[in-house]
């Protein structure tokens, strides 16, 4: 026992009672109810004395009872002087006792009862009860400190670490990722101090993500420079994952960069609560590459334009070349310059410019071997056109009953299926299969020149086939290719055996020669017909001079003379088609000027030329030496060199004399001309 518990055992309260007992009375009194601190022994006494008439029997029967339960358990008796006893009950004390009723109860006296005072210290609690209890940020928070102290409780302090953060039973905060953290409740009374403690968990998300090296904006060459180890890393309850785009790691490792890195990189840190996330620019700069445009189709003779589409960092481009294969990995058929732009032009497309076309652009970047411009492909270029390669006339020979085959390769480009079919010239007919065959066939390596480069390309075959010639296969065969918007024309030709080009050749010109000659004789029918006076001459109507009996006939026979003197040449003789011929010599009135408003024709026009007769000119122009229209010879100079150098044209021989003209009465020497330019007879 405790010293306090020494000093309450010199402390006797006395509660005498009297007790009523059998054949008598008694007195009953409860002894050393004193509080008590749990835990300790307490020796509760009840006295029975002060008998009167007692007749029963000692000592005294006594029964304890603690809150109307009967308690033997620590009970002792003894009997006292004068008919006295007393019991003694001893029993440890919890704090659970405290105000229970402890009842002494006895025949020989009444029940005497006392209540128990058991101290203890306090016995503090908090609620809520989890521990730690979790709690969202910025969510309010009750934190209630319950207390079971006897006697009552000197003072409450509620810690938050070492600070006290409030003094009163119940903590009212608002929760803050700051606030996480052990939270004590302490409480002290008479008997000691007691505290409890709870754990409080903030939770939350993360604010904010920090990358290590905080560089945001890299900067590297394809294939060369080499990015650092980017960690990332936040604050967050719970822990926060991480993930660098599809990859769940808080590490970020580029190594060497390529042009696939360049963008941006985001790390994202999330948990249950929110997510946060940091973000990188890599900018790489790489050579551009070249955007094949694909396949495009022409026409020959038309006009192309195709670009060359370039991607690179950085996008300020230098275009270089162009050139043309005909098929990958072929040599070079052509070459040119791109404009500034990147465009590349034909003006007239041809056959020669199917093919594969590349280009050579640069951007200040080379690769990672050095190389500084880049080339690749732009796309293919079909141009669609006619048959190439074919003759214009393949010859074959053969005999009666022979079998003769034409052989006609050629190549071309074009859109959808060639057909093919033959004519026979003489008959104008189609050559059915019964009389001959011809079949399209493909060759799938056929060489020719592109330029002056050997390329091989598909090409076809014509086959026509004639079997048991007739005299009916002799001659020529058209043959027709046509295609989409194509069509080309070939001619064949079958020979009998012996007849060798050379021979039909010589008949071409012979036929040729034949022909001239009956056209050249029909021109000197039509020039006898005409100086025989069957067809009118031009610009002079056929006239009769009755007074000399010399009519146009003697002229016509004059002017047929066969012997042509190029001494003696007077055009009055010749006609203008003998001129043209060349069977006469050159015009010696080469100096003779007329101007143009008085030639025939348009005098004519004017009707100063035509019908009309002598006596209706005036007297003046009745002088003149012809009955043509005196304005003919207004304008018609000779010159006196040439006056000596004229000759009179030669007699013909057994034919008439022609009247020639005499000298005018104005001396002007004028001359006619017997073709139908002029004629002039004497006066009238």
């Amino acid at each position: 026992m405790g010293c306090g518990q020494e000093a309450m055992w010199f402390i006797l309260v006395l509660f005498p009672i009297q007790v009523t007992g059998i054949g008598g009375t008694c007195t009953a009194t409860l002894n050393n109810f004193v509080p008590y601190e749990e835990k300790t022994k307490a020796t509760l006494t009840c006295t029975i004395d002060q008998c009167q008439n007692y007749t029963g029997a000692y000592p005294h029967p006594v029964t304890w009872f603690k809150s109307n339960s009967d308690v033997t358990a620590g009970v002792t008796s003894t009997e006292l002087p004068n008919n006295g006893s007393r019991s003694t009950l001893v029993m440890t004390l919890q704090r659970s006792d405290n105000t229970k009723v402890i009842k002494c109860s006895s025949p020989a006296a009444e029940s005497v009862s006392k209540t128990l005072n058991v101290t203890y210290k306090p016995v503090v609690t908090i609620t809520p009860t989890p521990n730690p209890l979790l709690v969202t940020e910025n969510k309010n928070v009750t934190l209630t400190c319950g207390i079971d102290s006897n006697p009552t409780p000197m003072s409450t302090q509620w810690r938050f670490g070492t600070a006290v953060i409030s003094t009163k039973p119940i903590l009212q905060l608002t929760a803050s990722r700051l606030g996480s953290g052990v939270y004590q409740c302490s409480v002290a009374n008479a008997v000691g101090t007691a505290q409890a403690v709870i754990e409080l968990q903030v939770e939350y998300g993360p604010r904010s993500v920090s990358l290590s090296p905080s560089t945001s904006v890299y900067e590297r060459t394809e294939g060369i420079d080499e990015m650092p180890v980017i960690s990332c890393s936040a604050d967050c309850n719970p822990p926060c994952k991480y993930k660098w785009g599809r990859t769940t790691s808080p590490v970020l490792d580029l190594g060497i960069t390529g042009r696939q890195e360049a963008g941006t990189h985001t790390c994202q840190a999330y948990n249950k609560i929110g997510t946060a996330s940091a973000s990188i620019n890599v900018k790489v700069r790489y050579p551009p590459d070249i955007v094949e445009n694909g396949g495009k189709g022409a026409e020959e003779g038309e006009e192309y334009w195709s670009r060359c589409i370039a991607r690179g960092i950085p996008a300020n481009y230098t275009y270089h070349e162009w050139y043309q294969v005909y098929e990958d990995g072929g040599p070079r058929v052509q070459t040119g310059n791109l404009t500034s732009t990147g465009w590349m032009h034909v003006s007239d497309l041809s056959y020669m410019h199917n093919g594969m076309y590349y280009c050579s652009v640069s951007n200040g970047v080379a690769t990672p071997e050095g190389q500084a411009i880049t080339t690749g492909p732009m796309g293919a270029l079909r141009v669609n056109g006619p048959p190439h390669d074919l003759q214009s006339l393949y010859t074959k020979t053969g005999i009666l009953g022979s079998t003769v085959m034409f052989l006609a390769d050629f190549f071309q480009f074009s859109q959808g299926q060639i057909t093919v079919m033959w004519y026979n010239v003489t008959s104008g007919e189609v050559v059915t299969p019964r009389r001959g065959n011809i079949t399209l066939e493909t060759i799938s390596s056929y060489k020719t020149k592109f330029y002056s480069t050997d390329v091989t390309t598909s090409g076809y075959r014509i086959v026509a086939t004639i079997s048991e010639i007739t005299a009916w296969d002799f001659g020529y065969y058209v043959v027709h290719l046509e295609s989409v918007g194509q069509k080309r024309v070939v001619h064949l030709r079958v020979d009998r055996e012996g007849e060798t080009a050379s021979v039909t050749l010589n008949g071409w010109l012979v036929s040729t020669i034949i022909l001239l000659l009956v056209l050249a004789g029909c021109v000197l029918i039509v020039v006898w017909v005409y100086r025989r006076g069957v067809l009118p001459r031009c610009g002079k109507e056929k006239e009769k001079d009755t007074s000399s009996g010399v009519g146009d006939t003697d002229v016509q026979n004059y002017s047929d003379s066969p012997t042509i003197d190029a001494v003696t040449y007077d055009p009055s003789v010749y006609t203008s088609l003998q001129i043209r011929q060349g069977v006469v010599p050159e015009n010696p009135y080469g100096n003779v000027q007329s101007e143009p408003e008085h030639t025939y024709e348009c005098l004519k026009a004017k009707g100063n030329i035509g019908h009309r007769s002598p006596e209706a000119a005036p007297a003046e122009e009745q002088e003149l030496p012809s009955a043509t229209d005196t304005s003919l010879y207004q304008n018609v100079n000779v010159t006196m060199e040439n006056q000596k150098k004229i000759r009179k044209p030669p007699k013909p021989h057994s034919k008439p004399k022609l009247q020639l003209p005499k000298k005018s009465k104005n001396k002007q020497n004028t001359e006619g001309h017997s073709n139908g330019a002029f004629k002039e007879t004497e006066n009238m």
